[in-house]
C-alpha cells in the first residue's frame, strides 16, 4: 500500500469512527489491541485506533488486571464498517484501484438491500443468499428495559433487548415494529443489527410525530362492502366511517356487538387492501378468540382472556395502539378495532394507583380521563397516513360505571351504530337502530345517489315498516342497486 493509499485510508476511518459514541469506541478499541483506551478521550482514541488499524502501531495484548469493564459490548455496525473500508483499500496500489472497489462494493450492498426488502414480514425470515435469521418484535418499554416482544405480543416467548445508542441513531419510538438480527451474550439476546423499522430500511424513514402532526377532516370512507356481510352493506351504504374518525358500536348486552365487529371486518383485506386491520380483544371468552383468529394473522391480533391479571389487559390495549400510532406516522391507513371498553375501563381502574377522586359512578376520574383519551387517538394526519378505531361498549347494563363511560365516550365519537335489544332477542341480525345511529361526516363520505337513498329511507319509509325490515334489505341486496330498489318499491307499494 503506498503513501497515499494509506492516507486516504486513514481519512476514511477517522471520518467514519467519528460519528460513533466514545463508550462504543472504547470497546471497539479493547478488541483490536488499542493500549489503555478508558483513559484516551475521543480525539485521540480515534487517532489510536486508525494508527493500529494502518499498522503503523502494534496491537497490544489486553491485560487482565484491574476491575472488569462496565460494558464490553462491541458495536457490529463499527467492525461493519472498517471491514469495508479495509476491503476497500488493502492491498491496493492507488486511489483508482479503490475507487473501483468501493463502487463494485456498494452495488453489492445495494443488491442486498433489495434483497432484505423483500424479505421484510412480521416473523422470522431467511435471507436467500446470506441464510441469516432475521427477527421481528415490536419495541417496548418493559420491566424496566427497552425491548422487542413478539408482535403477537405472547410474552413467554421472551424479549430482545434494544440499546439506547440504537434507539437514538434510529429514531425509534415505542410501537415499532424492527426488524433485526441478534446476538446472544451472558443467555441475554441483544438486538445486533437493526436491517428495517416499520417495513422501511433503517435510516431511511421519514415520518412525523403522531401527536404534533397536522389533522384534517376524514374525505376517504372505509369500503366493508361485501356480498356476504349485511353488516357490511349497513356500514357502507348507510352510515359510514371514514379514515381518521372515531366509531362507538352501542349496544345493551347480546344485541351482538361483537358479532356485528366480526363480521363487518372479516373481508376488510378484500375490500380495503391497503387498510391495516389491527384487533384488540379484552376479557373475551376463547370461542370468541378463536372465531376471530380464522381470518385474521395472529401478529395483528392482541387478545387477553378472563382468566388474565388486569394488568395485562392495559398493557395488551396499549402495545397495539401504540403500533397503530407509528404506522400511521409513516402514511398508513390503520384500522384499530377495540372489543370492548368497558373491560378495558375496569381493568385500567384496578391498576391505577393514583388515589384520584372517585366518582358516583364507582370509577376514578383519572380512568374515564384515560378511556376518553384511548378512543380519541383516532385522527387523520394530513398529507400521511390515519388510525380510525371502531370500539364496542356496553350501555344498559344497570351498572352505573359502564352508564359513566357510555356518556363520556358519546361525546367524543364522531360515528355512532346503535344495536336494539327487541331485534336481537328475535335472531335478526344486524340488530341496527337506524334512528339513533348516526355518522358526522356521512355529507362528505356517501355520493349523491347514496345520500338520496339514504334520506329517502330515512324520512319516508322509516316509521312506515316494521323494524324487520332494513335487517331484511340488507341481507337480501346483492350490491347497492339492488337495495336502492327495495326501498324504491316499498316506498311505491306504500303509496
Amino acid at each position: 500500500m503506498n503513501e497515499a493509499v494509506k492516507q486516504g485510508f486513514k481519512d476514511a476511518c477517522a471520518k467514519c469512527l467519528d460519528a460513533y459514541a466514545l463508550m462504543s469506541l472504547r470497546s471497539y478499541a479493547r478488541e483490536i489491541g488499542v493500549d489503555k483506551p478508558t483513559k484516551k478521550q475521543k480525539g485521540e482514541l480515534i487517532a489510536e485506533i486508525v494508527s493500529v488499524l494502518a499498522g503503523e502501531k502494534e496491537p497490544v495484548q489486553r491485560t487482565t488486571r484491574g476491575a472488569p469493564v462496565k460494558d464490553d459490548f462491541v458495536d457490529p455496525q463499527i467492525t461493519a464498517a472498517i471491514n469495508k473500508l479495509q476491503f476497500i483499500y488493502e492491498p491496493a496500489d492507488t486511489l483508482a484501484e479503490c475507487e473501483e472497489r468501493k463502487s463494485r462494493l456498494n452495488a453489492t450492498w445495494e443488491d442486498r438491500k433489495r434483497e432484505f426488502s423483500a424479505a421484510m414480514s412480521f416473523g422470522v425470515q431467511d435471507s436467500v443468499q446470506s441464510k441469516e435469521k432475521i427477527y421481528a418484535g415490536q419495541l417496548k418499554t418493559h420491566d424496566g428495559l427497552a425491548c422487542l416482544l413478539p408482535l403477537s405480543f405472547e410474552l413467554s416467548k421472551g424479549k430482545i433487548i434494544v440499546s439506547v445508542e440504537q434507539i437514538r441513531r434510529y429514531d425509534l419510538r415505542e410501537g415499532d415494529m424492527v426488524d433485526c438480527r441478534i446476538m446472544v451474550k451472558n443467555s441475554v439476546i441483544y438486538a445486533a443489527d437493526i436491517i428495517a423499522v416499520n417495513g422501511v430500511e433503517a435510516g431511511a424513514l421519514s415520518r412525523v410525530k403522531y401527536d404534533e402532526a397536522t389533522v384534517c377532516l376524514p374525505e376517504n370512507k372505509i369500503c366493508f362492502f361485501s356480498e356476504r356481510s349485511a353488516e357490511g352493506k349497513y356500514l357502507d351504504w348507510l352510515m359510514p366511517i371514514g379514515k381518521g374518525q372515531r366509531s362507538l358500536v352501542v349496544g345493551a348486552p347480546k344485541t351482538g356487538k361483537t358479532r356485528f365487529i366480526l363480521n363487518a371486518v372479516k373481508e376488510l383485506k378484500k375490500t380495503s387492501p391497503d387498510l391495516e386491520l389491527l384487533i384488540v380483544l379484552i376479557e373475551q371468552s376463547p370461542e370468541i378468540l378463536c372465531e376471530f383468529q380464522r381470518f385474521i394473522d395472529k401478529n395483528h391480533l392482541v387478545a387477553t382472556t378472563y382468566m388474565d391479571s388486569a394488568n395485562k389487559h392495559v398493557l395488551a390495549a396499549e402495545f397495539l395502539l401504540a403500533r397503530a400510532k407509528r404506522l400511521a406516522e409513516c402514511g398508513k391507513d390503520v384500522l384499530l378495532v377495540v372489543d370492548g371498553v368497558n373491560a378495558l375501563a375496569k381493568a385500567y381502574d384496578e391498576t391505577d394507583v393514583n388515589e384520584g377522586k372517585t366518582l358516583p359512578c364507582g370509577l376514578s376520574a383519572a380512568t374515564l380521563h384515560y378511556v376518553k383519551k384511548y378512543f380519541a387517538s383516532a385522527k387523520c394526519l394530513e398529507k400521511k397516513g390515519s388510525l380510525t378505531i371502531m370500539a364496542a361498549v356496553a350501555e344498559k347494563t344497570g351498572v352505573p360505571a359502564d352508564e359513566a363511560i357510555v356518556a363520556e365516550l358519546a361525546g367524543v365519537a364522531n360515528q355512532t351504530t346503535a344495536l336494539e335489544t327487541a331485534l336481537a332477542l328475535r335472531r335478526l341480525y344486524p340488530a341496527v337502530d337506524f334512528v339513533r345511529s348516526h355518522s358526522d361526516y356521512a355529507n362528505s363520505l356517501l355520493t349523491e345517489r347514496e345520500k338520496a337513498t339514504e334520506m329517502l329511507y330515512r324520512n319516508r319509509l322509516h316509521y312506515r315498516v316494521s323494524a324487520d325490515f332494513l335487517p331484511g334489505v340488507l341481507t337480501m341486496a346483492k350490491n347497492y342497486q339492488e337495495f336502492e330498489k327495495f326501498i324504491q318499491d316499498s316506498i311505491s307499494k306504500i303509496q
